[in-house]
């Protein structure tokens, strides 16, 4: 048994988590945010995720998007019965975790989404 292990051991590289392979992780996050027009609280979390999160180099070095949803558009009525006076709401999501999400209401926090985006990575 030992001599099977040591024959095995000597084949299999063996390296621990760099902090390029955890950075890794944050290209699987998908953030969306729903939103409609006319909302100045959709317009100040548009500017809070692009301008002072999205532009942070973790973020842009594994190209993490913000899609934004109109929930006004007829295409995406779902999204309006769903948050029609809860806008804007910021779906944080794992590719790698599905089924996982993490939501942000109303008045965005910069603090608040990192800490979600960190909980979800």
């Amino acid at each position: 048994m030992i001599r099977n292990l040591q024959s095995i051991s000597s084949k299999v590289s063996i390296r621990p988590f760099s902090r390029a392979s955890i950075l890794y992780k944050i290209s699987d996050i998908r953030l969306t945010l729903y939103s409609k027009p006319n909302c100045g609280l959709c317009e100040e979390a548009k500017e809070i995720i692009q301008e002072d999160i999205l532009s942070q180099e973790k973020f842009k070095r594994y190209k993490v998007k913000l899609k934004i949803v109109n929930i006004d558009d007829l295409k995406n009525k779902k999204w309006w019965i769903k948050y029609c006076f809860d806008v804007p709401v910021l779906h944080i999501e794992n590719e790698s975790k599905k089924g996982q999400l993490e939501r942000v209401f109303h008045k965005m926090d910069e603090k608040e989404i990192l800490d979600k985006i960190e909980k979800m990575r």
